[in-house]
């Protein structure tokens, strides 16, 4: 009903252009004839469309609703490949635990928990699972999970960042994964790295 009374309004308007044009100074016809030609061009067009659109309004049974506008169309979701895996800071820690009896471990980065722990309880989702650490050592013969690293930097002393790793940490204590945790801020020697490592993992 809209979109006829639009068509009314501009057939109107175009009439009034052509009357407009009466109106107008003679010696300034060139304006007369535009405005001439402009609402004729309005009333034709507007009385084209208003035709139509009568036509198909009585085409319609009279139980049919008038057909609703499409919703616009939802954007496609964009996906681009990161340009860097790891930070410049967790590449040169990867180094140094790779640097770690490097013939009986693998040194893994950016492993989620629910690669290397199973939930044996079903009474909640497994999302807490889906938290990713930094490193993981594992046998390198049978890739036997042994020991995860965190590397931590300022921005795990944020509330939020702080109680996700309380909640790592809980999870592989449960679960019995030992996790060690270091700090940017500690700038640990590669010895010191070394024996904190091995010491946990015991073997």
């Amino acid at each position: 009903m809209r979109r006829v009374l639009l068509a009314v309004l501009s057939a109107g308007f175009g009439v009034f252009l052509m009357v407009l044009s009466y109106t107008v100074a003679a010696d300034v016809k060139i304006w007369t004839d535009v405005l001439r030609l402009g609402g004729l061009a309005v009333f034709v067009i507007s009385g084209i469309e208003l035709c139509i659109r009568l036509y198909r309004r009585k085409r319609r049974r009279p139980d049919e609703p008038e057909p609703s506008p499409s919703p616009p169309e939802k954007e496609k979701p964009r996906y681009a490949v990161k340009r860097n895996y790891l930070s410049a800071a967790e590449r040169n820690f990867l180094q140094l635990l790779r640097g770690i009896r490097p013939d009986d471990y693998e040194v893994i980065p950016q492993v989620a928990l629910a690669t290397v722990i199973d939930k044996l309880t079903m009474n909640a989702y497994r999302n807490e699972l889906f938290r990713i650490v930094d490193f993981l050592f594992v046998d390198r013969d049978t890739f036997e999970p042994l020991l995860l690293v965190e590397l931590n930097d300022a921005s795990h002393l944020k509330a939020d960042r702080a109680e996700r790793d309380r909640k790592v940490a809980e999870i592989c204590e449960s679960a019995g994964m030992p996790l060690i945790t270091f700090w940017l801020k500690d700038g640990n020697t590669f010895e010191e790295i070394r024996k904190t490592v091995l010491k946990r993992i015991k073997r």
